[in-house]
């Protein structure tokens, strides 16, 4: 599959309350969602209309609205629930969702959970 089509979104800036303890989720951390949305391209790339496609702006829209419509414990299940939700919402053959936590560990840049889903 990863060699298949995809429109990516990368390191969207979310906003998000979760973490592991009420005082971490009790205010909003930073978010870099990064998202790898498997498509096949060709009815759009013939019709060159945006309905034969995936509206990569639609989905960033989506992924904001819904990180921001509740309080997170751990970024494994933000990760599961919100590709869930990407394959109810958009017609999607697989996805691979990366999501980083700038401020999660000091002295790095980043931590996170990368996971890749196919949609059956």
């Amino acid at each position: 599959m990863e060699k298949a089509d995809y429109l990516f979104v990368d390191q969207l800036a979310v906003d998000a309350q979760i973490g592991v303890t009420e005082t971490e989720r009790s205010h909003s951390q930073p978010l870099l969602i990064s998202c790898k949305l498997f498509v096949d391209t060709r009815p759009a790339a013939s019709s060159n209309q945006l309905g034969d496609s995936v509206d990569y702006f639609a989905v960033s829209q989506e992924v904001r609205r819904f990180v921001a419509g509740q309080s997170w414990i751990l970024l494994e299940n933000l990760a599961e629930q919100l590709v869930r939700r990407c394959f109810e919402l958009f017609e999607l053959r697989a996805i691979r969702l990366k999501i980083e936590k700038p401020r999660a560990i000091s002295g790095a840049k980043t931590a996170g959970i990368e996971i890749f889903r196919e949609n059956f």
